[in-house]
């Protein structure tokens, strides 16, 4: 629960000790003190200082510039799906298909395995 939390904040600035993370407002139910006080530890023994961590709910995260680890994942993937469904568009059986017999690509029907993500390390 603690990194689910963690994977809906975005880094926003850091005054002295405190570190100021920005959480996506759809994650709110996830925000307790327990879970602030379990990610301020784990921030303080990582780099070796006591820090303390200040959350700020946000209406729309894009608008304050901050992302957060599941947005950045989602961007990717809507990216990755995006080029996956181009490419196929303009593959030249697809094209041939089309054109012989006016088949369409169902809306929706492409679908990116995430097995390729984890194996050529990219996104780690």
């Amino acid at each position: 629960a603690n990194r689910m939390l963690a994977s809906n904040c975005g880094y926003m600035r850091r005054e002295g000790n405190t570190i100021h993370l920005g959480l996506d407002r759809r994650a709110e139910s996830m925000l307790t003190a327990a879970r602030k006080a379990a990610i301020a530890e784990a921030l303080s023994t990582h780099f070796g200082e006591s820090l303390s961590i200040d959350v700020s709910l946000l209406d729309d995260v894009a608008d304050a510039e901050v992302e957060t680890p599941v947005q950045e994942h989602s961007r990717k993937q809507d990216q990755r799906l995006a080029q996956a469904t181009e490419t196929l568009q303009s593959d030249p059986n697809v094209v041939a298909l089309r054109d012989m017999f006016g088949a369409e690509m169902k809306a929706g029907s492409v679908r990116i395995n995430d097995d390729e993500e984890s194996q050529d390390g990219s996104d780690q």
